[in-house]
């Protein structure tokens, strides 16, 4: 059985690996976040499968953050601790749904070079596709805001960790949620490049963890 404070490092280091997945996989994706994914999607399949496998991996290593945290923030809130974990669950859910409707982008972009690039009825299916994967990416988005403001909120309000970095690390997220998610969900686009506070949050919390652990809960 892990000590708390041996608890408290290992979620760190999976806080850490898990901010390396959201960073990784977004780059590779790059040939789909476009309209024009048709013609780019083929050339770069190895990648887009690549970045698909690393992003089952991060929403499994979140399921893994709730199960190892349950035991810390149950000794202050049962329903929150609950709460995590259902959030990790929905996370890898939607998660795969967007996951299929990526290899689905693909399969039409393979099928479009097949065809030699010709077609409307492609041209016409690619955008159907595109919608329908970009409202799953924002439901997703907004769980994994969700989850990552109960995890450092939790932290701030137990004192589980120094208030100064669980404060800033749950701000963190409220930024992304009102400056990128909503935004985004409300068809009025986002600051992608604001992201990077909510990657700063998550480093700052997930390296004191890895250094300092939980060293000790007070109820």
């Amino acid at each position: 059985m892990f000590n708390t404070s041996n608890r408290g490092r290992i979620i760190g280091a999976l806080l850490l690996i898990q901010l390396a997945g959201f960073i990784v996989p977004f780059v590779l994706l790059m040939p789909v976040a476009g309209a024009d994914y048709l013609n780019e999607a083929a050339q770069n399949a190895r990648n887009i499968r690549l970045a698909i496998g690393l992003l089952y991996l991060n929403t499994g290593l979140t399921v893994l953050v709730s199960i190892l945290a349950f035991p810390i923030i149950r000794q202050h809130t049962m329903s929150v601790a609950v709460l995590l974990v259902a959030l990790s669950g929905i996370m890898f859910t939607l998660q795969a749904v967007d996951n299929a409707q990526i290899m689905s982008m693909l399969a039409l972009s393979e099928e479009w070079v097949r065809a030699g690039g010709q077609g409307d009825f492609f041209q016409s299916l690619s955008a159907i596709v595109r919608a329908e994967r970009r409202w799953v990416h924002y439901a997703e988005l907004l769980t994994i805001d969700a989850w990552l403001f109960t995890l450092f909120a939790t932290f701030f309000g137990f004192r589980i960790l120094p208030r100064a970095v669980a404060g800033f690390a749950a701000l963190s997220v409220l930024v992304h949620l009102g400056l990128i998610t909503l935004p985004l969900m409300l068809g009025l686009g986002g600051s992608t490049p604001l992201g990077a506070i909510m990657g700063l949050g998550e480093l700052l919390t997930g390296a004191w963890l890895t250094v300092k652990g939980v060293e000790e809960i007070t109820p």
